[in-house]
């Protein structure tokens, strides 16, 4: 397993990562061992956000134009179609307003989703090739 956009969280002992194979599992931070898989994935998660309100994961999967709302305790993964852009890599969570920001690189455009429902709720235009927000 490849460990990447791995956000770490508490207990310190103990950190989620996004694979290479298309998933997302829990490591062991001292040892880099295996401890839960999350989620199977039908590609790789490009970056996640993992919310503290609820038990939920939400991830980018740039190759298939969707974001993907993953249950942490029945890993039930459900797919958020992205209507109006392809290769959405970075990806933010406003908890507060319950709002899913991703950057899309074509069209280049900052997207804001429900993230109760998945629902595109604006979207405007910004540079190409973003990283992170």
């Amino acid at each position: 397993m490849q460990a990447t956009n791995s956000p770490v969280r508490t207990p310190a002992s103990e950190y989620p990562s996004g694979d290479e194979g298309g998933g997302i599992a829990v490591l062991d931070a001292a040892s880099g061992k295996r401890l839960e898989v999350v989620a199977k994935l039908d590609a790789h998660p490009e970056s996640f956000q993992i919310a503290t309100s609820k038990p939920v994961i939400y991830a980018n999967i740039a190759t298939k134009a969707k974001v993907v709302l993953i249950d942490r305790n029945t890993h039930k993964v459900t797919d958020w179609p992205l209507k109006n852009g392809k290769f959405n890599y970075p990806m933010a969570l406003d908890e507060a307003d319950r709002r899913i920001f991703v950057v899309t690189r074509r069209p280049a455009q900052l997207v804001a989703l429900d993230a109760d429902s998945g629902a595109t709720v604006a979207s405007v235009p910004c540079v190409n090739d973003a990283d992170d927000l």
